[in-house]
């Protein structure tokens, strides 16, 4: 049996589980659960604490991993989206790993943070759980369990985030200004497949990292365009050879892989959307050579799966956020937009 349970008989208890023992201290409760092995400071609260408290009064012992998850001591728990599995526990080395519905633990932590209507009742609610874990090996700890459970079950589990600050209340009310037939004036289509694929897939992707690659497609798709003038002026010579001009178009194509990305950013980058780079951080100039240096940059930071090249290899954590992808998801994803509305083939 695993040390853990995955089910919890009868459903956890956000003010007073049976499974935990609560001692009074100074400015609020000493929570303990034996099972594990653990305790902590749950400071007093008009309402409940939120983890920020937790984390900050509990001096380091406590780690708060974004909104997904936590760490007392060697005990390690983080939120999973929904799916329509059962639970399971893995033994890895000296590692108990299990995935069941959320412990009274990460109720008790959580509870500040928790809206039924967004993320349903706890019991419907799982986590990851791991026993044994020293910080330095834990995101380690977390993939492994992870793909064992993918390759054992068929299906790779995904974080979640247990933040209600990303839903906006104003969209629970109905606006009784707008008419119900109403219809939005919209530009005609625009026709050019790929980029329309590269920029939905950008938005529906969680990773920033991911989205930020679909999003610079769609800005490598149309800086190619930018080469059909020199090909246009090749497909009319008449005095080249078939062999001159296949050279010559692969001399177009391959030579210069950097100009045609930056001419086009400079083309596409307005001041409002150089400033807003500026604004995020991911440029110190609202300038467009800078901006196109930058995104270039990064992209091959991104993408090359190596040290080379004269940059720097990125790989995003999946417990901590990375803050620098999400600046540059939202630079990178106005530029595909504008892009895509400034170069875009439309049917009118």
């Amino acid at each position: 049996m695993p040390v853990v349970p995955l089910y919890f008989d009868p459903p956890v208890d956000p003010e007073n589980d049976p499974r935990l023992i609560y001692s009074a201290a100074s400015g609020g409760r000493r929570v303990t659960w034996p099972d594990i092995g653990v305790n902590f400071f749950l400071p007093e609260r008009k309402y409940w604490a939120y983890l920020s408290d937790i984390v900050e009064e509990n001096n380091g012992f406590v780690v708060a991993h974004g909104q997904r998850g936590y760490s007392i001591g060697h005990y390690h728990e983080f939120f999973l989206k929904r799916w329509n599995g059962a639970g399971a526990a893995y033994k890895m080395g000296d590692i108990e790993a299990t995935i069941g519905t959320a412990t009274p633990l990460a109720v008790s932590l959580f509870v500040g943070h928790h809206r039924e209507k967004y993320f349903g009742g706890w019991g419907d609610i799982w986590t990851l759980r791991l026993i044994g874990v020293r910080q330095e090996d834990l995101e380690a700890a977390v993939l492994n369990a992870l793909l064992t459970h993918a390759h054992a079950h068929g299906e790779l589990l995904q974080m979640l985030e247990l933040d209600d600050s990303i839903y906006e209340e104003s969209h629970d009310q109905e606006d009784d200004s707008v008419e119900e037939e109403a219809i939005m004036q919209a530009s005609p289509i625009v026709t050019d497949l790929e980029p329309l694929r590269f920029y939905y897939a950008g938005l529906a992707q969680e990773d920033a990292v991911a989205a930020c690659i679909y999003f610079y497609r769609v800005i490598e798709f149309y800086s190619f365009m930018t080469h059909e003038a020199m090909i246009r002026r090749l497909r009319h010579d008449g005095s080249l050879t078939d062999h001159e001009f296949s050279r010559k178009i692969l001399d177009v194509v391959t030579r210069d892989e950097k100009g045609p990305v930056f001419r086009l950013i400079a083309a596409v980058a307005d001041n409002d959307l150089l400033e807003r780079a500026k604004t995020e951080g991911v440029v110190q100039n609202a300038l467009a050579n800078v901006l196109a240096e930058s995104v270039y940059a990064f992209r091959n930071s991104i993408v090359h799966g190596k040290f080379s090249y004269g940059f720097t290899l990125e790989s995003t954590s999946l417990l901590e956020p990375d803050q620098s992808a999400y600046a540059w998801k939202g630079t990178l994803r106005e530029l595909a937009k504008r892009t895509i509305e400034r170069m875009g083939s439309r049917r009118l």
